[in-house]
């Protein structure tokens, strides 16, 4: 049987969590969640190679820890001088996370590492804004010509907003620069705006510069608790589907389900080549992930369930 191989890269973190009594509890994060998420889904014959720097104090302890997943190939994991972005949040009554302070590292991720190999997809999250410049996915556009590459947005929507909400014309030049090099995209609706405000377009206009312009095939739309609201073009048209959460767990637990939902995405549109197969998949994953607290426990939930999805 043929194999298929994924590339994730993103940055590794140590999410700190801030107990009622002050105290803060360290749990892996950032490209951790996709990792995880992924080896619970992927074929045995399929293979994940994942791209990241780790803090010279911790490597050896996570490429320990992610050797036992299975299927994936360690050796893009390298040792950083740096050290690595950790995000403290704190859980408040009924389940509603705050953000407290997040201290995120500008290194970005060296394309020196990247695989020789010829990947069926590629995931990028950009976790700290820093991870890549948009002119890298270039050079990794044409190392894998034939890859579906998709790209979380997550942090550096913020970014691009501090950077260019006063220069439109500067956004709209860098949001081109990515919509020509990537298949599918993803954001959440706050990130969305982001993008439009800074732009000065409308959302109408955003999906126009990613897919009709740009070569976007995907443009995602995570609305939460609402579900996805997703994109696709088809010839010359652009078709609109509201993927819906199929159940809600109460005072759920979202870390990391941005993560899970966008990697196992990109690893079911090279399995199924179906756009709503694929977020289906994705989101019970993410569904049952955010029904557990902590790291640990997560983990296992999707370990032991991700196979019957």
């Amino acid at each position: 049987m043929n194999s298929s191989s994924i590339i994730v890269l993103g940055h590794f973190c140590w999410d700190g969590f801030q107990n009622q009594d002050g105290s803060v509890n360290f749990e892996p994060g950032g490209i951790a969640w996709s990792l995880y998420a992924l080896s619970s889904v992927i074929e045995k014959h399929d293979r994940i190679f994942p791209v990241f720097p780790v803090e010279a104090d911790s490597i050896e302890l996570v490429k320990v820890e992610l050797k036992q997943l299975p299927s994936l190939e360690a050796d893009g994991i390298y040792q950083s001088e740096e050290k690595n972005d950790r995000v403290q949040v704190t859980q408040k009554a009924g389940g509603e996370t705050s953000y407290l302070s997040v201290q995120a590292s500008e290194q970005s991720i060296s394309l020196n590492h990247l695989p020789d190999i010829e990947p069926a997809a590629v995931y990028i999250n950009f976790h700290t804004g820093y991870d890549l410049q948009f002119s890298d996915l270039k050079l990794i556009r044409h190392k894998y010509p034939s890859a579906f590459i998709h790209v979380n947005l997550h942090v550096k929507a913020e970014r691009l907003f501090a950077d260019f909400r006063n220069n439109p014309d500067g956004m709209k030049a860098e949001l081109s620069l990515l919509f020509g090099q990537i298949n599918s995209v993803q954001v959440t609706q706050r990130e969305m705006q982001m993008l439009f405000l800074a732009a000065g377009l409308t959302e109408k206009g955003i999906l126009k510069l990613a897919m009709i312009d740009g070569k976007v095939d995907f443009f995602l739309i995570n609305k939460g608790d609402r579900g996805v609201v997703a994109w696709e073009k088809v010839l010359n048209s652009i078709n609109s589907h509201i993927i819906r959460p199929f159940s809600q767990a109460e005072n759920p637990s979202t870390v990391g389900c941005g993560d899970i939902l966008g990697s196992v995405y990109t690893y079911q549109m090279i399995k199924t080549k179906s756009l709503k197969l694929s977020l289906q998949k994705a989101m019970k994953l993410a569904e049952l992930a955010a029904g557990k607290t902590g790291f640990a426990r997560k983990v296992e939930h999707m370990r032991i369930n991700g196979a019957l999805l």
